[in-house]
Formats: structure tokens, sequence, C-alpha cells
């Protein structure tokens, strides 16, 4: 008996290591995937909001300050000329003119961002000039002042990085991606600000959806 309770010892020492090391390679792995993959917006799908009864506003999670941005489903949108399907899941939210959702996420100076998303001119209601487009804006903690030595104001490279744009050169009636590859948080910053921009659309309006943003700690 002795000997068999030794041998199960034994075996269930070897077993425990097996499968700790399993565990291990497994919890690195999740781990980087999920640092590949983080999301750390809130709705950035824009599926939230249950919009079976029609168009709503600005999605949940996300602020619209000038308003005319409205959350929708191609299948029971209102707009008149109608809108596009989703690029993922139901909702996608449609701008008219000049106009912004923005999300605010905690940030701190040396920290490097990335946002992504799509847009599309969908071509039952496209825009004739303007541009669809993400920027990341870094703000002190107030939420006003502009981060780093710019005197108070934006500046493009230092605290606002915009992604390429969609226009009405883009190809009508398909979703393209855009994005800010590299915005590194300059001094000061305590907030980034994720932002979906129509600027000066004309004659129809612009859809977005799929939206992420992450950062990498300094080092």
């Amino acid at each position: 008996r002795r000997g068999i309770k030794m041998l199960k010892n034994e075996l269930g020492s070897s077993s425990h290591k097996y499968f700790m090391g399993i565990a291990t390679v497994a919890a690195a792995l999740l781990l980087f995937a999920g640092g590949a993959q983080a999301n750390l917006l809130t709705n950035g799908d824009f599926d939230a909001d249950d919009t079976s009864g029609g168009d709503l506003g600005c999605p949940s999670g996300w602020v619209c300050p000038g308003g005319n941005v409205f959350t929708v489903n191609q299948a029971t949108s209102g707009n008149p000329n109608g809108v596009a399907a989703a690029d993922s899941g139901s909702n996608s939210i449609l701008t008219f003119g000049t106009n912004v959702a923005q999300q605010d996420l905690v940030a701190s100076e040396g920290d490097t961002w990335v946002a992504n998303g799509v847009a599309q001119n969908f071509s039952a209601d496209a825009f004739s000039a303007g541009d669809l487009l993400i920027q990341i804006l870094f703000l002190e903690a107030d939420g006003i002042t502009p981060a780093g030595p710019s005197g108070g104001n934006f500046a493009d490279g230092l605290n606002r990085f915009s992604s390429n744009s969609v226009d009405n050169t883009s190809p009508l009636d398909t979703w393209v991606a855009m994005g800010v590859g590299t915005a590194p948080a300059p001094e000061g910053t305590a907030i980034a600000r994720i932002v979906a921009l129509s600027l000066n659309l004309v004659g129809g309006a612009g859809q977005f959806d799929t939206f992420s943003a992450d950062f990498t700690p300094i080092p």
C-alpha cells in the first residue's frame, strides 16, 4: 500500500506540473491575444442600442456635441434614402455635415495609441464633398486643454492624429478601413479622445462602424 501511495503521489505531482505547464502556456497565449485585439472603447460596434423601433440618436457610451449623429439599422431606418448594412452586427452610425461622435479614455503621457474603424459613402445617400475620418486627440485632465507644448491649441502630430479619410472619390457602397497607426501621447496627457468625424459633408450622409482603440504603455 505504501508503494501504491508513493506512486500515486509521484503521478499526482507529475500531472500537476504537466497541467500547470499547460495552464501557464494557455495564459500567456490569452494575454498575447488580448493585447493584440484589445478594444478599450465602450460600444465600439454601436450595437448596444436597440434599433428595432427605428433610428436613435448618439450611440450609448459616446458623446455627440453637435447632434446630427444617429444610430441606424438598415432594416428599420427611417432615413428617406436608406442606409447601408452594418459592417458588423446590426447597427452603424450616420452623420451629416460637420459632426462628431467621441469617447474619452484614460491616458498617460508616453503611451502610444492606435484607433481603427470603417466608414462608407452609401450611393443612395452619397455626399459629393467632405471627409470621414478618425482622430485621436490628447487632452489634459480638464478635458478641454490640449496636451503638450502647443500653446493651448491642437497641432497635428503632437496632440492631434488623424487617419486616412473616406471622401467622394472613395469607392461607393464599400466599407473602407481607416486607422491611426501610431499616436504617442505628449506631456500632460490625461485623456485620449477617440473621434469619429464627418467634416464638411455636402449633399448626403456618411456612415461609421466597427471602432476600436488601444494603447501600448510607456516601457
